[in-house]
């Protein structure tokens, strides 16, 4: 299950650098909160997406439900349907 981040474009790379740096914090912020151990969720940027992968499908769903750092869009992915 994975999350999808945009990134802003332009400056050279530093803004999509800067936000993909406090997305990662967030999510991490948002893991220590929900207890859940980061160590195990993936994590990576390509070009100007960022993605948060969750190994577990009840990681992914709490994450869904719980997190509500509104200045960053994403998207979710379609694999999970209730």
């Amino acid at each position: 299950m994975k999350i999808e981040f945009w990134l802003p474009s332009g400056g050279n790379g530093m803004p999509a650098t800067m936000h993909s740096n406090k997305i990662h914090t967030s999510v991490k912020e948002w893991c220590n909160q929900q207890h859940i151990d980061f160590e195990y969720v993936f994590t990576e940027r390509k070009g100007y997406k960022y993605f948060v992968k969750f190994p577990n499908t009840e990681d992914y769903l709490i994450f869904k439900l719980t997190y509500t750092e509104h200045p960053f869009k994403f998207n979710y992915d379609d694999e999970v349907k209730l």
